[in-house]
């Protein structure tokens, strides 16, 4: 059973897939499945996928017509054989310790969820934003450890986050 399954739902984003990709083939942390829901793209995401499938065997790819984000995610929740999952949007990125540090913090603090921040990149102005602003308006997210009771009403607002399965 691998540590982590990222579902990748991937629709038109040829400009942004090889990026997404190579960020999750190079991850740190080895013991990974990428699930690939490719969302019926018309553009040559599929034939990446598929090139990249061939190179790595962690990778799966399933292809279906478009239905949308939200029940790609959900196709992939049901494949899913990692003891975490996370989602990485097709036109965004990790960084190459990311799911490392993640697994680790999960790991050590015996967390059901981890919370971590993310940055944007607008391509027109070529500016960095902090998403993690967003949360700063949620003092339960300034400790290092909480109850889920803590972010029940919150928890789906602007957050980014490492879940298990189970």
């Amino acid at each position: 059973m691998p540590i982590v399954s990222v579902i990748l739902p991937v629709y038109n984003v040829e400009s942004y897939l090889v990026e997404c990709l190579d960020s999750l083939v190079k991850q740190t942390i080895f013991d990974i499945e990428i699930i690939c829901i490719d969302d019926g793209s018309t553009d040559t995401s599929y034939e990446i996928l598929q090139k990249y499938a061939s190179q790595d065997k962690r990778i799966k790819i399933v292809k279906q017509e478009n239905k949308g984000a939200a029940l790609a995610r959900n196709f992939g929740l049901r494949i899913a054989n990692g003891k975490y999952v996370i989602f990485l949007d097709s036109d965004d990125y990790f960084d190459h310790c990311m799911l490392e540090k993640t697994v680790s913090r999960a790991e050590t603090t015996n967390s059901d969820i981890v919370i971590f921040k993310a940055l944007s990149f607008d391509e027109g102005s070529k500016n960095t934003h902090n998403l993690s602003h967003k949360m700063e308006k949620y003092p339960m997210f300034q400790e290092k450890t909480f109850s889920s009771n803590d972010i029940r009403n919150v928890i789906f607002n602007h957050t980014y986050y490492l879940k298990p399965l189970t």
